[in-house]
């Protein structure tokens, strides 16, 4: 069962006013996992945070209410990092390899966090080695600029 799984009930969900509350308990639940040492809800609140928001892709409660932040999807996933989640060190990873939107391109720092994820394992546990070739694969055939 989710840690999350009996936070939100009740009606009248969809109003601005409810939406912002149930995401601050969320953000709050988080930052306690975290010093309980639990970095996965950290991770699940960045990820969720930089899903783009799409009427075709739904996300299931209780992150719903995590709309498309890049400045939020970096800080809980740094958070996450810092506490050694593999899993949010893919996504930082291939987000410094690659720059953009979330974060300026550091190939190398990228890189770091995508060997050090594949040494502590992922979920699936392949995940860090498809991210290492697709960046390495990206670098050589785009050049490192």
């Amino acid at each position: 069962m989710s840690l999350f799984s009996n936070l939100f009930s009740g009606k009248n969900q969809d109003t601005f006013a409810s939406k912002q509350t149930r995401l601050e308990q969320l953000e709050k639940k988080a930052l306690e996992a975290l010093d309980r040492g639990d970095s996965e809800p950290a991770f699940l609140l960045g990820n969720t945070f930089n899903d783009v928001d799409d009427p075709l892709y739904v996300k299931n409660p209780p992150y719903d209410v995590c709309k498309h932040n890049t400045v939020k999807a970096r800080y809980w996933l740094e958070k996450a990092v810092s506490c050694n989640n593999p899993d949010a060190m893919v996504v930082m990873g291939v987000a410094y390899c690659e720059g953009g939107g979330m974060v300026a391109r550091d190939f190398k720092y990228g890189l770091e966090l995508l060997k050090k994820a594949k040494s502590i394992g992922t979920n699936p546990p392949q995940m860090a080695n498809i991210a290492i070739m697709s960046v390495a694969g990206n670098f050589f055939k785009n050049g490192f600029a």
